[in-house]
């Protein structure tokens, strides 16, 4: 399940991240990168240092306005940020990102993948985040405060930038529900749920069954 979402963050969000790109040093990306990764790794990355668990909390507070990302991802960690720039002649070449990854509270498992754009996509040629599915491949070049989030199992790369600059911030989640596709069924029901509720009384027999069936899949699937 691949998820584009328009309006992740709103444009005060936006304005506060960018304004870190002038306050903050870039360094090299391939830094953050493991083995033979660092062949292909040509971006910058802010040094957030103490900064990162304010911006962190400032994404995590824009995830929590959309509940369809809530019902969509179940997350149970969400990573430290990184918010990268590519400028002209830099890419990110194909890749799988790790499997686990490390906050102040110890490892989570990568289970999502998430990167949201900053700058406007006629702003700058090339720069798509493509990512390589069992349907195909899929490419993203998102209007700014729009995010993709997409099973961290994936190939991917974000293609050659030739002209202009590229920022986003990415990051990732362990999600109570490993499984990419208990997680799509589950997304799948609490939609339905949503719309049922809306549309039938507390009393109605369809609705109970549906909550039932959508509590007890969680209970099923849900890993401490």
């Amino acid at each position: 399940m691949i998820l584009a979402i328009e309006n992740v963050l709103n444009q005060d969000e936006i304005e506060y991240l960018r304004n870190l790109y002038y306050e903050l040093e870039p360094e090299p990306g391939e830094k953050t990168a493991a083995g033979d990764l660092k062949k292909v790794k040509d971006n910058h990355q802010l040094q957030l240092a103490e900064r990162a668990p304010e911006v962190r909390q400032r994404l995590i507070d824009a995830l929590n306005r959309t509940s369809a990302l809530t019902y969509a991802l179940i997350p149970k960690t969400v990573s430290l940020p990184l918010l990268n720039r590519y400028q002209p002649g830099m890419a990110y070449g194909h890749h799988t990102d790790a499997h686990f990854g490390q906050t102040n509270r110890g490892y989570f498992r990568c289970d999502i993948s998430c990167t949201i754009f900053l700058d406007e996509p006629a702003s700058y040629e090339g720069g798509e985040l493509e990512i390589s599915t069992d349907h195909g491949l899929r490419s993203y070049k998102l209007k700014p405060g729009w995010g993709v989030f997409y099973p961290t199992q994936y190939i991917h790369q974000v293609k050659e930038v030739t002209q202009g600059e590229r920022r986003a911030v990415v990051f990732w989640f362990e999600s109570f529900v490993r499984d990419p596709q208990k997680r799509w069924m589950l997304y799948e029901l609490q939609q339905l749920r949503a719309w049922i509720e809306t549309a039938e009384p507390v009393t109605s027999e369809p609705r109970q069954k549906l909550v039932n069936l959508c509590e007890n899949l969680h209970r099923m699937w849900v890993e401490n």
